[in-house]
């Protein structure tokens, strides 16, 4: 089952090409490691003026000791049922550089068999980079 649930943000200047990769990469994660039967939740809002969300999952879940190497490239962590589930390791290092070039952060709650969240926040209005044709968006 997958939940949705959004407070009104008014507008987000993002890159939307990314900022779609960015969800499709954490749902499509989020799905793939929930077993048949599980939930996927995904919640929106605003806080401190940063939009942030986060993609609950009631999945395998992820050992604190793992935490980092998620984000690394090439890397998977290695169980029965993520041996199962095909992958490159490219997702979540992709998505995490993804937010941070959004002025964002990205960070991570889990325990092995209970599920796994994972949170970001970027900034409503991108910081301008000031350039010689005036202020542009560094995305």
């Amino acid at each position: 089952m997958l939940e949705f649930k959004i407070e009104y943000i008014s507008t987000i200047n993002a890159d939307p090409v990314r900022f779609k990769q960015i969800i499709y990469n954490l749902l499509s994660n989020a799905i793939k490691f929930t077993p048949e039967g599980g939930t996927v939740n995904v919640n929106a809002g605003l806080v401190d003026e940063k939009v942030q969300i986060s993609v609950q999952d009631t999945g395998i879940g992820i050992a604190r000791e793992h935490y980092e190497k998620v984000f690394e490239e090439f890397e998977q962590i290695d169980s029965a049922y993520a041996r199962q589930c095909a992958g490159t390791g490219l997702g979540l290092p992709l998505t995490k550089k993804l937010i941070e070039l959004h002025g964002g952060k990205i960070w991570l709650e889990s325990e092995p068999g209970k599920g796994s969240t994972f949170t970001f926040t970027i900034p409503r209005q991108p910081k301008m980079e000031k350039e010689s044709r005036g202020y542009e968006c560094p995305l």
